[in-house]
């Protein structure tokens, strides 16, 4: 049964970029085996020895709480409903991940991680060849016909929008630190991940990489308090930035039609962009001041008042759910980031420096929160179940499976019997 639940858990991991297909009841591959994987699963999880305890289930239940209180007194309560049952799913994903990850032995651990990664190293050269041949991009759009599509302006690989692709990128680097590979696979991964992220066009995925980094490497000096790995690792992303610029360089001068393809895709949109969020961020904050409402005007209705998404986590939350669901989303924040930091520190004694992946998450997940919606994205809950994983992992011995436990005691009681009977006797 455990070998058929990490297979079912690796198989949903390495399908998470197939996100391009129409599906019934809006669901996506991923979604399809991870429905299949949950009961074996929870199977598995039900052998521990207590009960573990995720600190992030309190402040979800007060997203939950708040967020269908918004649902019943909106004009929409049926597509409100929908979109709590799709974040209670996300979260059922992630706990359950979260556990297995926590349970596994190493190799179990090491296979699901690989998975992850290779889902998106995989993407991320799909990316690159779309970026380089945009008329690839085109003949897979129309060759979906309608069981899908792909984004039909920037390169998404196998996700039907290039902003999700982005974030799933961005997502995937943390697995490939956790590996603890050697340096230069570890180097290589993350330089096509970034090269694929950046192929997507996406700015505010940039941003969030270039926020994770920094705050990843200040962890290292402050949290865990080792200037050297800290000079080190510094000179590494200073040195990996430099290799990227130059390769830029190089291929915009050799290729013009490269070089406008750079243009259109990293640059030609950004001032655009820049304007449509303003406008949206100030509807936003115009509805605030028009009709501020403690429960606010029911999830996912924004795009039914502005025509869009509101491309602001935070503002989106104040608007929609409401100041109670506004306080939920900061107490989920701030319990979020407190079980990073604990990890850090616990990284510390061993010279664990994957240990600071989850606060470089934390910080990017946050920063990417500006610009784009992702509280009911997949990758934010991947981040969070290799997080919490790591943590439970760490310090929860009451995880190991019941037979150990009662193993463990039996021998324990053999010892004692043995050592009494031989007292007696003497």
């Amino acid at each position: 049964m455990h070998l058929l639940a990490t297979a079912l858990a690796c198989a949903a991991l390495l399908l998470q970029p197939v996100q391009c297909l129409k599906l019934p009841g809006n669901l996506q591959p991923p979604d399809l085996i991870g429905l299949l994987w949950l009961p074996f699963a929870w199977m598995r999880i039900a052998t521990a020895r207590a009960a573990p305890q995720l600190p992030l289930f309190g402040p979800f239940a007060w997203i939950g709480a708040a967020s269908l209180a918004a649902a019943a007194m909106s004009a929409d309560p049926i597509g409100g409903a929908v979109a709590v049952a799709t974040e209670c799913w996300l979260y059922a994903f992630f706990a359950t991940l979260a556990l297995t990850l926590a349970m596994a032995s190493e190799r179990e651990r090491r296979a699901m991680l690989w998975s992850w990664a290779i889902a998106g190293l995989g993407n991320g050269l799909l990316i690159l060849v779309q970026f380089v041949r945009p008329d690839a991009q085109a003949s897979m759009s129309s060759a979906l016909g309608s069981l899908g599509s792909l984004d039909p302006f920037r390169p998404s690989g196998l996700f039907e929008n290039c902003n999700s692709a982005a974030f799933f990128q961005l997502s995937a680097i943390a697995p490939v630190a956790m590996l603890r590979l050697r340096p230069l696979v570890t180097a290589v991964c993350a330089f096509v991940l970034l090269l694929s992220m950046l192929g997507t066009g996406s700015m505010g995925a940039v941003l969030a990489l270039t926020a994770g980094t920094f705050a990843g490497t200040i962890a290292v000096l402050v949290v865990q308090r080792d200037g050297r790995a800290f000079a080190r690792i510094a000179g590494s992303i200073l040195g990996a930035a430099a290799a990227t610029a130059a390769l830029a360089v190089i291929a915009t001068t050799l290729d013009e039609g490269f070089a406008q393809r750079v243009d259109y895709v990293l640059t030609g949109r950004g001032e655009g962009s820049a304007q449509s969020r303003m406008h949206l961020w100030t509807r936003g904050v115009e509805l605030l001041q028009e009709q501020f409402l403690p429960l606010g005007i029911g999830p996912d209705r924004f795009k039914d008042v502005a025509g869009f998404g509101m491309h602001n986590d935070a503002l989106s939350f104040a608007v929609e759910r409401g100041a109670i669901g506004f306080l939920a989303l900061i107490a989920f924040a701030l319990v979020a980031f407190a079980s990073a930091v604990s990890i850090a520190r616990n990284g510390a004694p061993i010279r664990d420096r994957s240990a600071v992946v989850p606060i470089a998450a934390l910080i990017a997940c946050a920063t990417l929160a500006q610009t784009h919606e992702i509280f009911h994205q997949r990758p934010l809950w991947l981040l969070l179940a290799l997080q919490e994983g790591a943590r439970l992992r760490r310090g929860a011995t009451a995880l190991q499976p019941q037979r150990r436990w009662l193993r463990t005691r039996c021998s324990t009681a053999a010892i004692t019997w043995s050592t009494s009977a031989s007292a007696i006797r003497e």
